[in-house]
């Protein structure tokens, strides 16, 4: 039983800090020699879920192979994330679309958020992005325009998080700068959210569409709901942005 408990804590250590081919070697020793792919740690995550986090497809591709739940959640952490949400929380695309092929669950939600929520969040690529928007026989067929439980959908959410080059992304996939949520438009939200980097690329990229002067549902200006919710760094991209001058030694939108 010493000898078992060995490799199935040897098995889950391979996932959480093997990496290339060397990983890939040792978890298919471990599990010739009987190792447990269905073994957790103390918090609750198997070789399957550190794997699917680090990115490490071939690893997850023999874990799979092996019988492991593809579905299964982790057992202790909350939420009880899946291995298909952890790999989209990281931004693995490789993993992530071996887990589909595995058939894992897409509709799989956490706190009200479907995996293009938690990829808006992540340092996803354009590639685990598409992925999850087209679809197909591999894809999970999300939609650009899901909302959270909150209301917020994935472009919003990057736009908080500061996420500027998933927000360029979702800008091409069917997003477009003029969408709202909740009373607010793009730039409003990024000055709300303290987005200072997104901000800034909004007022250089599509001044025209996004006015300074513009007002939310609560009648503010970006300049005004930035200063409102204290957030230094927006204000100041806001008063460079190309579409404001002085008057006065004051800043005016035009």
């Amino acid at each position: 039983r010493l000898a078992q408990r060995a490799l199935d804590a040897a098995l889950v250590e391979a996932g959480r800090c093997g990496s290339g081919p060397a990983a890939s070697l040792v978890v298919a020793s471990l599990l010739r020699a009987s190792a447990s792919p269905a073994h957790r740690d103390a918090a609750g995550l198997g070789a399957l879920e550190w794997a699917a986090r680090r990115g490490e497809s071939d690893v997850v591709d023999q874990l799979l192979r092996a019988g492991v739940d593809v579905d299964r959640a982790a057992a202790v952490k909350k939420p009880p994330y899946t291995a298909l949400q952890l790999a989209v929380m990281g931004g693995r695309a490789a993993a992530a679309r071996a887990l589909l092929e595995a058939r894992a669950d897409p509709a799989v939600r956490a706190e009200g958020r479907q995996l293009i929520h938690l990829a808006a969040l992540a340092p996803s690529p354009p590639e685990l992005l598409q992925l999850l928007l087209m679809g197909g026989d591999d894809g999970a067929e999300q939609s650009v325009s899901a909302t959270t439980s909150s209301g917020w959908t994935p472009l919003f959410l990057a736009v908080a998080a500061d996420n500027l080059p998933v927000t360029k992304t979702l800008l091409t996939l069917g997003c477009t700068p003029m969408d709202t949520a909740r009373g607010r438009g793009l730039l409003h939200h990024a000055a709300a959210c303290g987005a200072a980097a997104v901000a800034a690329w909004l007022c250089d990229e599509f001044k025209a569409q996004l006015p300074l002067d513009g007002r939310d549902s609560k009648g503010r200006t970006p300049l005004h709901a930035a200063a409102a919710h204290g957030h230094a760094r927006v204000v100041k991209a806001l008063l460079a942005a190309p579409n404001t001058e002085r008057r006065g030694g004051h800043r005016s939108t035009k």
